[in-house]
């Protein structure tokens, strides 16, 4: 399933007829509305009448859904056609479906009993996510630690003293900034693999958050917000790592 706020806004665009601006702040709002109501997208599916009422004129939060031309109101009215025109509710229960299936759970709504239980399959897998977390936490540190190594190592080999041939001195530069080529590419595809695996194992817990029963469902959010600075901070050392290995290599090479 794609994401819903990113679907909203190709329905407002492509089939509405609206600006892209408009549709994208149609979509901004929809967006700060789940996270003022900590709301995951299923969820926000499931409470969209509910956020009408709470939003619209004489609602508890009328003053901030009537805001900047009623902007916010309008935008929770036409998730509500875009969520019953593209039958978002039926995508959702066959993903349930499918998913439930899959994993060997309880699907209530039909009343089958299986293996699994929503609830313990929810426990396991907001386990798996958090050590997942932990783990990406863990080899960030290292990755940081060797780019690190690798960037001080190329401008320290040029500040040592001795006779050692200044051939050997580029030769060891080149070597060290590919090892820092290798070690920003593969963490550019750690961090890619990551948040794929993230963004689907969240999809599963909003799929599970939207089956369990009412007293369970003021859980928090499991939407998954990529850690995009480390993405960036991986391509930036790429750059930097190229443009240095191709002045070294342009630099031996006129020296020869």
């Amino acid at each position: 399933m794609q994401d819903l706020k990113e679907q909203f806004c190709m329905y407002l665009s492509q089939k509405k007829g609206y600006s892209e601006n408009t549709a994208r702040s149609y979509k901004s709002f929809v967006k700060r509305i789940a996270e003022r109501e900590n709301l995951n997208d299923l969820q926000f599916v499931n409470s969209i009448d509910e956020l009408i009422r709470k939003y619209d004129t004489g609602g508890a939060e009328e003053e901030y859904g009537n805001g900047g031309k009623r902007t916010g109101i309008n935008s929770l009215c036409r998730f509500k056609e875009f969520v019953e025109e593209e039958h978002i509710g039926g995508q959702i229960e066959t993903e349930t479906k499918k998913f439930f299936a899959e994993n060997n759970i309880e699907y209530r709504k039909e009343n089958g009993r299986t293996a699994q239980s929503p609830e313990s399959v929810y426990e396991q897998k907001r386990k798996q996510m958090m050590e997942k977390r932990e783990y990406f936490a863990s080899i960030s540190g290292h990755y940081w630690a060797y780019v690190t190594l690798c960037f001080t190592s190329f401008f320290t080999v040029f500040s040592i003293a001795g006779n050692i041939p200044e051939i050997l001195k580029n030769i060891l530069a080149v070597v060290i900034l590919l090892l820092g080529i290798v070690f920003a590419v593969v963490w550019i595809w750690l961090n890619s693999s990551y948040n794929k695996n993230m963004k689907k194992l969240s999809l599963e817990l909003q799929l599970l958050e939207y089956n369990l029963n009412s007293s369970q469902k003021n859980l928090e959010s499991t939407e998954v917000r990529a850690q995009k600075w480390t993405l960036i901070g991986a391509i930036v050392f790429l750059c930097l790592f190229i443009t240095l290995l191709v002045y070294m290599v342009v630099s031996i090479v006129t020296h020869v």
